[in-house]
Protein backbone atom coordinates (compact mmCIF):
# COMPACT_ATOMS: atom_id res chain seq x y z
CA UNK A 1 0.00 0.00 0.00
CA UNK A 2 1.44 3.36 -1.03
CA UNK A 3 1.58 6.30 1.38
CA UNK A 4 0.68 9.91 0.65
CA UNK A 5 2.86 12.81 1.68
CA UNK A 6 1.44 15.92 3.33
CA UNK A 7 1.24 17.49 -0.14
CA UNK A 8 -0.91 14.63 -1.40
CA UNK A 9 1.87 13.07 -3.49
CA UNK A 10 2.25 9.34 -3.66
CA UNK A 11 5.29 8.25 -1.67
CA UNK A 12 7.58 5.63 -3.13
CA UNK A 13 9.76 3.19 -1.13
CA UNK A 14 12.71 5.59 -1.02
CA UNK A 15 10.62 8.45 0.41
CA UNK A 16 8.97 6.09 2.91
CA UNK A 17 12.39 4.89 4.08
CA UNK A 18 13.62 8.46 4.41
CA UNK A 19 10.55 9.42 6.45
CA UNK A 20 11.16 6.50 8.80
CA UNK A 21 14.80 7.56 9.19
CA UNK A 22 13.83 11.13 10.04
CA UNK A 23 11.33 9.93 12.63
CA UNK A 24 14.01 7.67 14.07
CA UNK A 25 16.35 10.64 14.49
CA UNK A 26 13.58 12.71 16.07
CA UNK A 27 12.91 9.91 18.54
CA UNK A 28 16.61 9.61 19.30
CA UNK A 29 16.86 13.36 19.93
CA UNK A 30 13.84 13.27 22.23
CA UNK A 31 15.09 10.44 24.46
CA UNK A 32 18.63 11.79 24.40
CA UNK A 33 17.25 15.17 25.54
CA UNK A 34 15.44 13.50 28.44
CA UNK A 35 18.74 11.90 29.48
CA UNK A 36 20.66 15.18 29.07
CA UNK A 37 18.54 16.60 31.89
CA UNK A 38 21.03 14.75 34.11
CA UNK A 39 23.80 16.95 32.67
CA UNK A 40 21.85 20.00 33.85
CA UNK A 41 21.45 18.41 37.29
CA UNK A 42 25.15 17.56 37.56
CA UNK A 43 24.52 13.81 37.75
CA UNK A 44 26.15 13.24 34.34
CA UNK A 45 29.54 14.93 34.00
CA UNK A 46 30.27 14.00 30.37
CA UNK A 47 27.99 13.28 27.42
CA UNK A 48 28.61 12.37 23.77
CA UNK A 49 25.74 12.37 21.29
CA UNK A 50 25.93 10.27 18.10
CA UNK A 51 29.70 9.95 18.35
CA UNK A 52 31.54 6.78 17.31
CA UNK A 53 34.19 6.04 19.92
CA UNK A 54 35.45 2.66 18.65
CA UNK A 55 35.56 1.01 15.21
CA UNK A 56 32.19 -0.39 14.08
CA UNK A 57 30.56 1.31 17.08
CA UNK A 58 27.07 -0.06 17.74
CA UNK A 59 26.33 2.07 20.84
CA UNK A 60 27.12 5.50 19.43
CA UNK A 61 23.73 7.23 19.88
CA UNK A 62 24.42 8.40 23.43
CA UNK A 63 27.34 7.98 25.81
CA UNK A 64 27.16 9.33 29.37
CA UNK A 65 29.57 9.22 32.28
CA UNK A 66 28.27 10.03 35.74
CA UNK A 67 30.03 11.49 38.76
CA UNK A 68 30.91 7.97 39.95
CA UNK A 69 32.64 7.19 36.61
CA UNK A 70 29.82 4.84 35.59
CA UNK A 71 29.87 4.70 31.81
CA UNK A 72 26.58 4.11 29.96
CA UNK A 73 26.37 3.65 26.19
CA UNK A 74 22.96 3.58 24.51
CA UNK A 75 21.54 2.76 21.10
CA UNK A 76 17.96 3.77 20.18
CA UNK A 77 15.81 1.85 17.71
CA UNK A 78 12.49 3.35 16.68
CA UNK A 79 9.56 1.73 14.94
CA UNK A 80 6.08 3.02 14.17
CA UNK A 81 4.61 -0.46 14.63
CA UNK A 82 3.13 -0.50 18.13
CA UNK A 83 2.62 -4.28 18.16
CA UNK A 84 5.87 -5.55 16.68
CA UNK A 85 7.47 -8.16 18.98
CA UNK A 86 11.24 -8.23 19.16
CA UNK A 87 12.46 -10.88 16.71
CA UNK A 88 15.31 -13.37 16.68
CA UNK A 89 16.53 -11.87 13.41
CA UNK A 90 17.21 -8.58 15.21
CA UNK A 91 20.26 -10.21 16.82
CA UNK A 92 21.22 -12.92 14.28
CA UNK A 93 21.31 -10.63 11.24
CA UNK A 94 22.57 -7.08 10.86
CA UNK A 95 19.46 -5.59 9.26
CA UNK A 96 19.04 -3.28 12.28
CA UNK A 97 22.77 -3.05 13.11
CA UNK A 98 22.17 -5.14 16.24
CA UNK A 99 23.74 -8.50 15.38
CA UNK A 100 24.81 -9.85 18.75
CA UNK A 101 28.46 -10.49 17.93
CA UNK A 102 28.76 -6.87 16.75
CA UNK A 103 27.21 -5.61 19.99
CA UNK A 104 29.57 -7.78 22.01
CA UNK A 105 32.54 -6.63 19.98
CA UNK A 106 31.70 -2.96 20.52
CA UNK A 107 31.29 -3.45 24.28
CA UNK A 108 34.65 -5.21 24.57
CA UNK A 109 36.41 -2.59 22.43
CA UNK A 110 34.94 0.17 24.59
CA UNK A 111 35.96 -1.60 27.80
CA UNK A 112 39.54 -2.03 26.63
CA UNK A 113 39.77 1.34 24.88
CA UNK A 114 38.09 4.68 25.66
CA UNK A 115 36.26 3.27 28.69
CA UNK A 116 39.33 1.81 30.35
CA UNK A 117 39.09 4.22 33.29
CA UNK A 118 35.37 3.60 33.94
CA UNK A 119 34.31 2.22 37.30
CA UNK A 120 31.43 0.27 35.73
CA UNK A 121 29.60 -0.10 32.42
CA UNK A 122 26.05 -0.36 31.12
CA UNK A 123 25.28 -0.97 27.45
CA UNK A 124 21.65 -0.41 26.41
CA UNK A 125 19.59 -1.08 23.33
CA UNK A 126 16.35 0.87 23.73
CA UNK A 127 13.61 -0.30 21.36
CA UNK A 128 9.97 0.46 20.69
CA UNK A 129 9.45 -3.26 19.96
CA UNK A 130 7.30 -5.23 22.39
CA UNK A 131 8.51 -8.26 24.35
CA UNK A 132 9.60 -11.21 22.22
CA UNK A 133 7.34 -14.21 21.66
CA UNK A 134 9.72 -16.34 19.58
CA UNK A 135 10.67 -19.33 21.74
CA UNK A 136 14.16 -19.48 20.18
CA UNK A 137 14.83 -15.91 21.32
CA UNK A 138 13.16 -16.39 24.70
CA UNK A 139 15.50 -19.31 25.32
CA UNK A 140 18.48 -16.94 25.44
CA UNK A 141 16.93 -13.52 26.22
CA UNK A 142 15.23 -13.38 29.61
CA UNK A 143 13.89 -10.80 32.10
CA UNK A 144 16.79 -8.89 33.60
CA UNK A 145 17.89 -10.16 37.01
CA UNK A 146 19.17 -8.03 38.55
CA UNK A 147 17.22 -5.33 36.78
CA UNK A 148 19.46 -2.35 35.91
CA UNK A 149 16.41 -0.10 35.86
CA UNK A 150 15.15 2.04 32.98
CA UNK A 151 17.12 4.54 30.94
CA UNK A 152 14.95 7.35 32.36
CA UNK A 153 13.06 7.72 35.63
CA UNK A 154 9.39 6.99 35.14
CA UNK A 155 9.79 5.16 31.83
CA UNK A 156 7.50 2.13 31.56
CA UNK A 157 9.89 -0.15 29.68
CA UNK A 158 10.86 -3.81 30.17
CA UNK A 159 14.49 -4.82 30.56
CA UNK A 160 15.98 -8.14 29.44
CA UNK A 161 19.42 -9.77 29.60
CA UNK A 162 21.03 -12.38 27.38
CA UNK A 163 21.82 -15.60 29.25
CA UNK A 164 25.47 -16.44 28.50
CA UNK A 165 24.99 -20.08 29.52
CA UNK A 166 22.09 -20.45 27.11
CA UNK A 167 23.99 -18.66 24.32
CA UNK A 168 27.06 -20.81 24.86
CA UNK A 169 24.93 -23.96 25.04
CA UNK A 170 23.28 -23.09 21.72
CA UNK A 171 26.69 -22.47 20.20
CA UNK A 172 27.97 -25.80 21.49
CA UNK A 173 25.71 -27.71 19.07
CA UNK A 174 27.38 -29.74 16.40
CA UNK A 175 29.15 -27.51 13.90
CA UNK A 176 27.57 -29.28 10.95
CA UNK A 177 24.07 -28.14 11.94
CA UNK A 178 22.55 -25.37 9.82
CA UNK A 179 22.14 -21.82 11.04
CA UNK A 180 18.45 -22.30 11.83
CA UNK A 181 19.34 -24.94 14.39
CA UNK A 182 22.18 -22.95 15.88
CA UNK A 183 21.42 -19.23 15.37
CA UNK A 184 24.23 -17.92 17.60
CA UNK A 185 27.04 -20.13 16.36
CA UNK A 186 28.92 -17.01 15.23
CA UNK A 187 29.61 -16.10 18.85
CA UNK A 188 32.30 -18.78 19.14
CA UNK A 189 33.27 -19.44 15.55
CA UNK A 190 34.66 -17.23 12.83
CA UNK A 191 36.42 -13.87 12.86
CA UNK A 192 34.05 -12.30 15.42
CA UNK A 193 34.22 -15.18 17.93
CA UNK A 194 34.56 -14.22 21.59
CA UNK A 195 35.73 -16.04 24.69
CA UNK A 196 33.27 -17.44 27.21
CA UNK A 197 34.57 -15.00 29.85
CA UNK A 198 34.11 -11.99 27.59
CA UNK A 199 30.61 -13.12 26.64
CA UNK A 200 29.66 -13.41 30.30
CA UNK A 201 31.09 -9.95 31.01
CA UNK A 202 29.06 -8.33 28.25
CA UNK A 203 25.83 -10.20 29.02
CA UNK A 204 25.97 -8.98 32.62
CA UNK A 205 26.07 -5.37 31.39
CA UNK A 206 23.98 -5.45 28.21
CA UNK A 207 20.36 -4.35 28.77
CA UNK A 208 17.83 -4.93 26.01
CA UNK A 209 15.12 -2.40 26.90
CA UNK A 210 11.88 -3.02 25.03
CA UNK A 211 8.49 -1.26 25.04
CA UNK A 212 10.06 2.19 25.13
CA UNK A 213 7.42 4.96 25.16
CA UNK A 214 5.76 6.24 22.01
CA UNK A 215 6.26 9.81 20.83
CA UNK A 216 3.66 12.10 19.29
CA UNK A 217 6.24 14.39 17.71
CA UNK A 218 4.40 17.39 19.21
CA UNK A 219 5.36 18.89 22.57
CA UNK A 220 2.05 20.76 22.74
CA UNK A 221 0.19 17.45 22.40
CA UNK A 222 2.71 15.21 24.11
CA UNK A 223 2.89 11.46 23.84
CA UNK A 224 4.38 9.33 26.65
CA UNK A 225 7.97 10.07 25.57
CA UNK A 226 7.42 13.83 25.48
CA UNK A 227 5.63 13.65 28.83
CA UNK A 228 8.73 12.06 30.38
CA UNK A 229 10.88 14.98 29.26
CA UNK A 230 8.35 17.61 30.34
CA UNK A 231 7.93 15.97 33.75
CA UNK A 232 11.69 15.94 34.35
CA UNK A 233 11.99 19.60 33.41
CA UNK A 234 9.14 20.61 35.73
CA UNK A 235 9.87 18.34 38.69
CA UNK A 236 13.66 18.13 38.67
CA UNK A 237 14.89 21.24 36.87
CA UNK A 238 12.16 23.66 37.99
CA UNK A 239 10.71 24.93 34.72
CA UNK A 240 7.55 26.97 35.45
CA UNK A 241 8.70 27.49 39.06
CA UNK A 242 10.57 30.37 40.69
CA UNK A 243 12.96 31.71 39.45
CA UNK A 244 11.87 30.24 36.09
CA UNK A 245 8.14 30.71 36.49
CA UNK A 246 8.07 32.50 33.14
CA UNK A 247 9.78 29.64 31.30
CA UNK A 248 7.28 27.17 29.84
CA UNK A 249 8.33 23.53 30.16
CA UNK A 250 7.44 23.14 26.48
CA UNK A 251 9.85 25.92 25.50
CA UNK A 252 12.58 24.52 27.73
CA UNK A 253 12.03 21.03 26.30
CA UNK A 254 12.40 22.39 22.79
CA UNK A 255 15.69 23.97 23.84
CA UNK A 256 17.04 20.69 25.22
CA UNK A 257 15.91 18.76 22.12
CA UNK A 258 17.60 21.32 19.87
CA UNK A 259 20.76 20.91 21.91
CA UNK A 260 20.63 17.13 21.44
CA UNK A 261 20.04 17.59 17.71
CA UNK A 262 22.92 20.04 17.31
CA UNK A 263 25.20 17.70 19.26
CA UNK A 264 24.15 14.80 17.01
CA UNK A 265 25.11 16.92 14.02
CA UNK A 266 28.53 17.59 15.54
CA UNK A 267 27.91 21.29 16.11
CA UNK A 268 28.51 21.48 19.84
CA UNK A 269 29.69 19.73 22.98
CA UNK A 270 26.97 19.19 25.56
CA UNK A 271 27.81 21.03 28.79
CA UNK A 272 25.70 22.52 31.62
CA UNK A 273 26.41 26.13 30.52
CA UNK A 274 25.41 25.28 26.94
CA UNK A 275 22.16 23.69 28.08
CA UNK A 276 21.36 26.64 30.33
CA UNK A 277 22.11 29.08 27.52
CA UNK A 278 19.89 27.27 25.04
CA UNK A 279 17.02 26.78 27.48
CA UNK A 280 17.31 30.35 28.86
CA UNK A 281 16.95 29.09 32.40
CA UNK A 282 18.02 31.09 35.42
CA UNK A 283 20.09 29.05 37.83
CA UNK A 284 21.30 31.67 40.30
CA UNK A 285 17.95 32.03 42.12
CA UNK A 286 18.08 35.77 41.67
CA UNK A 287 21.61 36.35 42.94
CA UNK A 288 22.73 39.96 42.71
CA UNK A 289 25.99 41.74 43.31
CA UNK A 290 26.94 42.26 46.93
CA UNK A 291 26.35 45.83 48.07
CA UNK A 292 26.10 47.70 51.37
CA UNK A 293 24.35 51.08 50.94
CA UNK A 294 25.49 52.39 54.32
CA UNK A 295 27.87 55.32 54.69
CA UNK A 296 30.38 54.25 57.34
CA UNK A 297 31.15 57.91 58.13
CA UNK A 298 27.69 58.53 59.53
CA UNK A 299 26.77 54.98 60.59
CA UNK A 300 25.49 54.49 64.13
CA UNK A 301 26.99 51.11 65.14
CA UNK A 302 24.90 48.80 67.31
CA UNK A 303 27.72 47.49 69.47
CA UNK A 304 25.60 45.98 72.21
CA UNK A 305 23.37 44.09 69.78
CA UNK A 306 26.38 42.88 67.81
CA UNK A 307 28.12 41.69 70.98
CA UNK A 308 24.99 39.83 72.09
CA UNK A 309 24.74 38.08 68.72
CA UNK A 310 28.44 37.18 68.70
CA UNK A 311 28.06 35.59 72.14
CA UNK A 312 24.96 33.73 70.95
CA UNK A 313 26.84 32.50 67.87
CA UNK A 314 29.75 31.36 70.02
CA UNK A 315 27.46 29.39 72.32
CA UNK A 316 25.49 27.96 69.40
CA UNK A 317 28.69 26.79 67.70
CA UNK A 318 29.53 24.67 70.75
CA UNK A 319 26.08 23.07 70.57
CA UNK A 320 26.00 22.79 66.78
CA UNK A 321 22.73 24.72 66.62
CA UNK A 322 21.67 27.73 64.51
CA UNK A 323 20.99 31.32 65.53
CA UNK A 324 18.04 33.07 63.92
CA UNK A 325 17.62 36.85 63.79
CA UNK A 326 13.90 37.45 63.34
CA UNK A 327 12.03 40.68 62.71
CA UNK A 328 9.81 42.57 60.25
CA UNK A 329 11.25 43.92 56.97
CA UNK A 330 13.28 47.12 57.28
CA UNK A 331 14.32 46.70 60.93
CA UNK A 332 18.04 46.38 60.19
CA UNK A 333 18.52 42.60 60.39
CA UNK A 334 20.76 42.38 57.34
CA UNK A 335 22.98 45.27 58.41
CA UNK A 336 23.43 44.09 61.97
CA UNK A 337 24.26 40.65 60.62
CA UNK A 338 26.94 42.26 58.45
CA UNK A 339 28.41 43.83 61.57
CA UNK A 340 28.34 40.43 63.25
CA UNK A 341 30.15 38.93 60.25
CA UNK A 342 32.82 41.61 60.45
CA UNK A 343 33.30 41.05 64.16
CA UNK A 344 33.45 37.24 63.81
CA UNK A 345 36.02 37.57 61.04
CA UNK A 346 38.05 39.96 63.20
CA UNK A 347 38.08 37.32 65.95
CA UNK A 348 39.42 34.66 63.59
CA UNK A 349 36.23 32.83 62.63
CA UNK A 350 35.73 31.22 59.25
CA UNK A 351 32.62 32.91 57.86
CA UNK A 352 30.45 32.19 54.82
CA UNK A 353 27.68 34.60 53.90
CA UNK A 354 24.71 34.70 51.57
CA UNK A 355 22.34 37.62 51.04
CA UNK A 356 18.70 37.17 50.10
CA UNK A 357 17.76 40.85 49.90
CA UNK A 358 20.00 43.80 49.14
CA UNK A 359 17.67 46.77 48.97
CA UNK A 360 15.66 48.61 46.35
CA UNK A 361 18.08 47.70 43.54
CA UNK A 362 17.19 44.03 43.96
CA UNK A 363 14.81 43.10 41.12
CA UNK A 364 13.42 40.22 43.18
CA UNK A 365 12.74 42.43 46.20
CA UNK A 366 9.06 41.63 46.68
CA UNK A 367 9.29 37.84 46.17
CA UNK A 368 12.08 37.69 48.74
CA UNK A 369 10.39 39.86 51.36
CA UNK A 370 6.91 38.39 50.98
CA UNK A 371 7.81 34.75 50.41
CA UNK A 372 7.27 32.22 53.16
CA UNK A 373 10.21 30.19 51.82
CA UNK A 374 13.78 30.59 53.02
CA UNK A 375 16.25 31.02 50.15
CA UNK A 376 19.43 31.13 52.25
CA UNK A 377 21.13 32.27 55.41
CA UNK A 378 22.38 35.76 56.07
CA UNK A 379 25.56 34.46 57.71
CA UNK A 380 27.10 31.34 59.13
CA UNK A 381 30.45 30.87 60.83
CA UNK A 382 32.56 28.80 63.17
CA UNK A 383 35.80 29.37 65.07
CA UNK A 384 39.01 28.68 63.18
CA UNK A 385 41.15 25.88 64.61
CA UNK A 386 43.80 27.19 66.99
CA UNK A 387 47.35 25.76 67.23
CA UNK A 388 47.65 22.98 69.79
Amino acid sequence: MALLSLRGERMGPAMTTLTAAHRGYEYQDLLAAARLVDVMLGVVVEAHVDEKLVPDDRFDDLTTIDAMAHRERTQFKHTENEDQPLTLATFTTDARSLRLDRLVGTALADRDGPGASASEFTFRVVLRDTRPVDERLLAVLRPAAPDPGPLLPGIQSFRMHFDPDALWGEAAMEADQDIDGNPFLFLREGAAAVSRADLEWVCARLAIEVEAPAASGDLTDPGPAEQLLLARLRDEVGAELYPNADRSAVDVAEGVIRTARSARQGRLLVTPPELLRRTQLRHDFGAVARAHPVDKAIEVPRKVTVEDLVEAADAAADRGSPVLVVGPPGQGKSWVCQQVIDELARRGWLVAEHYCYLGDADGERLPRVLSESVFGCSWVGWPSPTPG
